[in-house]
């Protein structure tokens, strides 16, 4: 197998970038080696936890980063349908935020807090808009 130093999605030998971020990929050791330089080593996936998931690539990203900078090992894994899926009916692709078992708790916290921020910002987004298309409306007139 090989991987990406960048972030560490495995591959199959016969891969040479990444396919997320296009970083050369390496071999177990080598990967090994970097995040040992990092002071981080690898997870385990039968450990891992998820605590979110999202249709939005973006939305899961965002709170991925802001998990990873309160100090958690994150991860984000993508739920693809198969082909067969695709063809016979519409299947979102979903994105799941995981962390170790041993920082879901500690994680959920923070996951909620986040979510209702996005909630908030959504509503006061929502609110300007209308405004904003009610003031058009009474320009109009």
């Amino acid at each position: 197998m090989r991987y990406c130093p960048t972030c560490d999605e495995e591959y199959q030998d016969n891969v040479d970038r990444c396919a997320d971020d296009g970083t050369p990929l390496v071999d177990r050791a080598t990967w090994e080696a970097e995040l040992a330089r990092q002071g981080r080593s690898p997870i385990d996936a039968k450990t891992l936890a998820a605590i979110a998931v999202f249709e939005d690539r973006f939305e899961a990203d965002e709170l991925a980063q802001d998990l990873a900078d309160a100090g958690f090992d994150v991860d984000i894994v993508s739920s693809r349908p198969s082909t067969l899926g695709t063809l016979t009916t519409a299947v979102p692709t979903t994105w799941s935020i995981v962390v170790p078992d041993r920082e879901k708790a500690r994680a959920l916290p923070l996951v909620t807090e986040w979510r209702a921020a996005l909630e908030s910002s959504r509503a006061e987004a929502e609110q300007a808009a209308e405004a904003e298309e009610a003031k058009t409306e009474s320009e109009k007139q």
